[in-house]
């Protein structure tokens, strides 16, 4: 949140990154269309490829369903880091020390972040909670997934194992660049079997005029993100976690709060009712967006008196716009809607609301 004015070369900076990031776009390596060849094998046809040596190795003597386990054991039920990262390509440096060249590559590992004990609780991650997708270190320190040795070896196990791959994980994705050309970067048929996402994104503003003292909020770029997720895409997706987080890009004016709020709740709203088939839907906000609305929620709990240090703060935002936060003596209902608004085993629509801390 900017309280400074804005700087003087404001204009010709939003060019200059704006011709940066095309130059980069530019770059990217998209999925051919149409695919060369198929890799993975189809069960519904008669000449389907098999396995090399499939009828003598002793893995294919294993029943599918306990393959499907043992596969599922090794790969499956995780949460997995995959981005897109732009900088100098390690194995260029060989070719010229002093001119490497950059460009994109994929990084993926296991996530660290939250034990199998945090995971069973299925407590929120948010500010007092546990931690979000804001406190990773996993790039640093986390474990390769080990997969890829398995997958290439042959056809059949690729077959078996990239739907577990898949499926089964939470996928925690980082990056505007993969997020826009999500679908151009992986296979249609993979991104429609998975089940659950963790999303960061950025706001960002864009420069108007100097008459204009307030940068707006870039609305296109943000519901870049929503769009992206949206139907058709992601068919069995059921669990969505989004974190909206302040970035470098976005210059947000204080006095300018009661307008980016409209937006953003405005966007998280059709977002909301367009996603009917999600089991879960959070969005972690930055506390400056989450404050007069939380205010709004507890009011009635709080009987008009101010809390400011609470131990960690969620509201539910309904489809209808309603705000409602869970009341004593109920418990917690994380990630199911507040248990006062489950009236005969009918839950409401809507969608959390969680705190980015302001220190990460």
């Amino acid at each position: 949140m900017s309280f400074s004015p804005r700087s003087p070369s404001a204009e010709d900076q939003q060019k200059q990154d704006d011709a940066a990031w095309e130059e980069r776009i530019q770059q990217l390596v998209e999925l051919p269309n149409p695919r060369p060849r198929a890799l993975t094998p189809d069960d519904t046809c008669s000449d389907a490829p098999v396995a090399r040596f499939q009828e003598s190795c002793q893995w294919f003597k294993i029943p599918p369903n306990i393959r499907r386990d043992i596969l599922r054991l090794a790969f499956g039920d995780e949460r997995l880091h995959l981005q897109l990262i732009h900088g100098y390509q390690e194995d260029t440096f060989a070719e010229d020390p002093d001119h490497p060249r950059q460009g994109w590559r994929w990084t993926s590992s296991r996530c660290h972040r939250l034990s199998s004990d945090d995971i069973a609780q299925g407590h929120a991650m948010t500010n007092g909670g546990l931690p979000g997708p804001w406190a990773d270190d996993c790039r640093l320190k986390g474990a390769p997934i080990g997969i890829m040795g398995w997958i290439l070896s042959c056809r059949q196990n690729y077959s078996e194992t990239i739907d577990i791959l898949y499926s089964t994980n939470t996928l925690i994705l980082n990056g505007q660049a993969m997020m826009i050309h999500l679908h151009q970067l992986i296979p249609s048929q993979r991104l429609d079997t998975v089940t659950s996402l963790e999303v960061r994104w950025y706001f960002k503003t864009r420069f108007t005029s100097w008459d204009d003292t307030i940068d707006r909020l870039d609305e296109d770029y943000l519901e870049t993100v929503f769009s992206q997720l949206s139907p058709p895409y992601f068919p069995a997706l059921r669990n969505l976690y989004i974190t909206l987080e302040d970035s470098s890009q976005a210059r947000l004016s204080w006095n300018a709060q009661s307008d980016y709020r409209s937006i953003i709740y405005e966007h998280l709203d059709n977002f909301s009712k367009r996603m009917s088939n999600l089991k879960q839907l959070s969005c972690a906000l930055p506390s400056f967006f989450l404050d007069y609305h939380y205010r709004s929620a507890t009011e009635e709990i709080r009987e008009g008196i101010a809390i400011h240090h609470e131990s960690y703060r969620q509201f539910w935002r309904g489809d209808d716009g309603k705000l409602a936060a869970v009341r004593l003596p109920y418990v917690d209902s994380y990630p199911d809607p507040p248990h006062h608004l489950v009236v005969d085993d009918t839950k409401r629509h809507g969608y959390w609301i969680l705190e980015i801390p302001d220190d990460y």
